[in-house]
């Protein structure tokens, strides 16, 4: 993959990034190990200090959350235990277990994290490791019954400080409860998108437990999601506790042996296939601009600045439209392409539409109606196809 800009650094100002601030976008495997990473990691301060996005700006999370929180409780909570989250961002996981009775500790370096310490959840601004477990342990006096790490794993560049910070927090008899990407089933659709410096491992079921086994735990449940094209929920426990393990665990990685997830054969071939869709779309924006039309992307989100830049296609966006309003007025990473509202769409004399946010396809064309769109809607991937609003 070419290389890129920080895929949320979305600027205040029309200035195009410099050379110093692009990084190696490849992937790599790790024979040793089966782990699949980016090659490059660039600073994690630069990526979280000034993050602009929001777990509630992913369509479904909320939702999802609010059961999770309460199945979690069920089975493994009472009242006054502790639930600490680990890169929870605006604390919406923790909101529904603080309202179940449980006291709850958030630990999240981004800016989000500070609407959560407004909403009165009990937040710590800061990069969760190792050192800071030990003065948790010091400050706080008690031990979390779960952690839980969401959508958070792929983007720590140092897991075993990770876990064994969490070991140090957890109760002989606690949980943690991981969700994380599933690229066995992204990279089916061709979610390649999501591949960037946010996300810089890539995680099969059989990694994870291997990683989880490394550092004292084992893997008791797991279940597949279908959330952000395809992710897996793991709940662990320390490998000496009385927790059995479910036969899901079992099952997961019998489908494993019959797939490709640690196999460097299956990303070529999902390479083959990116670059097929890279010309087919191409081709198509060439057409339309050979005609003198004019295309606008939909969705202003990470992936958008990664596909943007893995197609090469920002030539022929005139801007992108987005309800997050911390984006609204800013300029896209490397090549600071507009950030408008949908709103402005019908003061536009633009009749195609590109929805670079694919993954929220049925969303993002409801959002196009309301907002008195009419003409052709582009979607680049799993596969090109068009549709006429």
């Amino acid at each position: 993959m070419p290389d890129s800009p920080l895929g949320d650094h979305y600027r205040l100002e029309k200035d195009k990034a410099s050379q110093e601030e692009l990084f190696s976008h490849s992937i790599a495997d790790c024979e040793s190990c089966g782990l699949l990473q980016l090659g490059e990691e660039p600073p994690i301060r630069d990526q979280y200090d000034n993050y602009l996005y929001k777990t509630s700006n992913t369509f479904g999370l909320g939702e999802y959350y609010k059961e999770l929180a309460n199945n979690i409780s069920t089975k493994f909570l009472r009242s006054g235990d502790l639930v600490i989250d680990i890169g929870g961002n605006e604390g919406l996981l923790l909101k529904h277990f603080m309202h179940l009775g449980a006291k709850v500790l958030l630990i999240d370096p981004a800016p989000a994290a500070r609407e959560a310490a407004e909403n009165g959840i009990e937040t710590m601004n800061v990069y969760f490791s190792e050192d800071l477990a030990e003065t948790l342990m010091i400050s706080i006096g008690q031990k979390a019954k779960v952690v839980t790490i969401n959508y958070t794993l792929a983007n720590i560049p140092n897991l075993d400080s990770l876990f064994s910070g969490i070991l140090k927090v957890l109760e002989d008899d606690g949980i943690v409860s991981i969700i994380t990407g599933y690229h066995p089933e992204q990279f089916q659709v061709n979610m390649i998108d999501y591949a960037g410096h946010d996300h810089l491992t890539f995680f099969s079921f059989e990694v994870l437990t291997n990683i989880l086994e490394r550092h004292g735990l084992k893997a008791i449940d797991v279940s597949r999601l279908e959330h952000k094209g395809g992710s897996i929920h793991v709940l662990a426990a320390r490998s000496e506790s009385s927790y059995e393990t479910s036969h899901r665990t079992l099952m997961m990685g019998q489908r494993e042996e019959w797939i490709w997830p640690n196999n460097i054969l299956g990303i070529e071939k999902v390479r083959t296939r990116v670059e097929e869709q890279k010309t087919r779309v191409r081709r198509k924006l060439e057409k339309l601009a050979a005609s003198k039309l004019k295309v606008f992307g939909v969705g202003a989100s990470i992936s958008t600045t990664y596909l943007i830049n893995l197609f090469g296609i920002q030539e022929f966006i005139d801007f992108l439209v987005d309800d997050d309003i911390n984006k609204i007025g800013r300029f896209s990473p490397m090549h600071s392409i507009e950030v408008k509202s949908f709103a402005m769409i019908q003061g536009h004399n633009i009749d195609t539409a590109m929805i670079l946010s694919w993954q929220h396809t049925k969303v993002l064309t409801r959002r196009l109606r309301q907002s008195g769109f009419n003409g052709e809607v582009i979607i680049p991937l799993p596969e090109l196809r068009s549709i006429h609003l």
